[in-house]
C-alpha cells in the first residue's frame, strides 16, 4: 500500500542532538554543585546510549551517572525537581547551539512537500522545544504537524501518540510512512 502521510521522529532521526543533551545537562549539574569530575562522566557516550525516553529518564539516568548511583535512588529522586527546573531554563536558550541536521533531510523534506505529503515530527523532546529545534534549523515549515513527548498521555514507543498523530493527519496507521526503529512496535 503506498503511503498517505509521513510521521518523522526528531532526535537522532533528522537533527543530531546529543551535543545539546551534552551541555544542556551539564551546566544543569553545575547549578546543582556537582563537581567537575561528576559534570564528565555525563558525555557524548554516554548521552548516546541513554537518549530516547523523555526528558525526565533522561535526567535522571545523567544525575545518577553523575553520582554514581542507581537511577531509582533517593537521592536522585529528591534531585529531580530542581534539576528539572534548571534543565528547562538552559534547555530553550541552547536548544539547537550544538546540533546538526543530518545530511540530505532538508531535501528529503522538501521532495515530499513538493508530492504534497502531509508530514508530521513526532518526538518524546517536550512539544516547545521541538518547535524551537525544527525552527532554528529551519526544518518547521515542512511539518503539517509537531507533537512532543506532552502532547498526549503517554509517549513513544506506547502506540497512543502514532494513532493520535495519524488521526491529526486524517490517515491510518497502515498507510503512514514510519521511518524509524521502533515502527514494528506500533504495528502490532
Amino acid at each position: 500500500m503506498p503511503f498517505h502521510a509521513a510521521i518523522i521522529d526528531l532526535d537522532g532521526t533528522m537533527v543530531d542532538t546529543i551535543g545539546d543533551f551534552v551541555v544542556v545537562l551539564q551546566h544543569t549539574l553545575a547549578d546543582l554543585g556537582c563537581h567537575p569530575v561528576e559534570i564528565a562522566r555525563v558525555d557524548r557516550a554516554f548521552i548516546s546510549l541513554t537518549v530516547g525516553k523523555g526528558t525526565e529518564d533522561l535526567l535522571r539516568r545523567s544525575l545518577a551517572q553523575a553520582w554514581g548511583l542507581t537511577p531509582d535512588a533517593p537521592e536522585v529522586a529528591e534531585a529531580m525537581p530542581e534539576a528539572l527546573h534548571h534543565y528547562h531554563l538552559h534547555y530553550p536558550r541552547l536548544n539547537g547551539e550544538a546540533s546538526d541536521v543530518f545530511p540530505g533531510v532538508a531535501e528529503g523534506l522538501r521532495q515530499l512537500r513538493e508530492l504534497g505529503v502531509p508530514l508530521a515530527c513526532l518526538t518524546n523532546k517536550p512539544t516547545a522545544f521541538a518547535k524551537q529545534l525544527l525552527e532554528r534549523k529551519g526544518l518547521l515549515p515542512y511539518f503539517d504537524q509537531v507533537f512532543g513527548g506532552d502532547a498526549f498521555e503517554r509517549k513513544k514507543p506506547d502506540p497512543l501518540p502514532l494513532i493520535k498523530t495519524c488521526e491529526a493527519l486524517g490517515t491510518p496507521a497502515e498507510a503512514t510512512l514510519r521511518p524509524w526503529p521502533m515502527c514494528r512496535v506500533w504495528t502490532k
